[in-house]
């Protein structure tokens, strides 16, 4: 059995969570070592042939992480009115929920500007809508509706952003 400390790093450089070594070096698990190693080559080629990856929905949050990132970039009037364009605080805060969401295996619809001054998140199943407004001051609202009743509409903190997307997947999925 080789362990990492007998091997000959390619580099001393560490990414994500393993380090570089050599190809041609078979590293086998050792156990209690203080530091990650390559996992056991046979558990990888069990790992591998099961393994699905996920790259359209990865993809798909990149997106919407970078329409976020873009609505930076609106001018005050961009919906043809007086509507301020989303400042730094509304953007942050969107990206840290959309984050979330996919934790959560919550898919947006989309992400847009809103006409209150922030960013919105929003979801869509069916006759069902949900979504958060995040604003320029820092409020957080988020909102679900099935468009036939009142939309029920709640201030949140970023810090119980997990619980209300839990009640808006469970909501959705209903």
């Amino acid at each position: 059995m080789i362990s990492v400390q007998q091997a000959t790093p390619v580099s001393n450089t560490y990414k994500n969570g393993s380090y570089s070594l050599h190809p041609t070096v078979l590293i086998e698990y050792v156990k209690d070592t203080p530091f990650p190693l390559y996992p056991d080559p046979r558990d990888l080629s069990a790992f591998m042939s099961s393994y699905q990856p996920q790259f359209p929905v990865y993809a798909q949050f990149q997106t919407f992480s970078a329409q976020l990132k873009n609505l930076g970039l609106l001018e005050v009037g961009w919906d043809g009115a007086d509507a301020e364009p989303p400042n730094k605080k509304s953007i942050e805060l969107a990206q840290k929920a959309l984050a979330a969401c996919g934790e959560a295996s919550l898919m947006p619809a989309g992400v847009s500007p809103s006409v209150e001054g922030g960013t919105s998140i929003y979801f869509v199943r069916g006759n069902k809508y949900a979504d958060f407004e995040f604003f320029n001051d820092g409020e957080i609202l988020a909102g679900m509706s099935d468009r036939a009743q009142e939309p029920q509409i709640s201030e949140l903190k970023i810090a119980n952003i997990l619980d209300t997307i839990s009640s808006i997947k469970q909501f959705l999925n209903d």
